[in-house]
């Protein structure tokens, strides 16, 4: 048996900037849901990540919004992505009293 070695047998990744192609507005907006990893640790990053998902999607969509609608729906995602991180703060420090 001749076999390679399995670091042979996977096709390299590539590697991509997933910010490549946005304006400079929608990557802020983009990463403004990560401010609340730095407020709330490992929940507020999760719920942060998840939030950033979204603004990506949003700002990469087949069809584009115009801009001010984009900005809105982009900050409203933020404000949602706090709200959630609250509540979930909130139930563990209710379940932990």
């Amino acid at each position: 048996m001749n076999r390679k070695p399995f670091s042979s047998q996977q096709p390299p990744l590539a590697r991509t900037n997933w910010l490549a192609g946005l304006t400079p507005r929608q990557k802020v907006l983009i990463l403004l849901p990560l401010a609340c990893g730095a407020i709330g640790g490992a929940i507020g990053g999760g719920v942060g990540v998840i939030g950033l998902l979204v603004n990506r999607e949003v700002a990469r969509r087949k069809r584009p919004l115009s801009r001010v609608v984009e900005s809105l729906v982009m900050v409203g995602v933020a404000l949602a992505t706090v709200l959630v991180y609250l509540v979930i703060a909130g139930l563990y420090t209710g379940m932990t009293k």
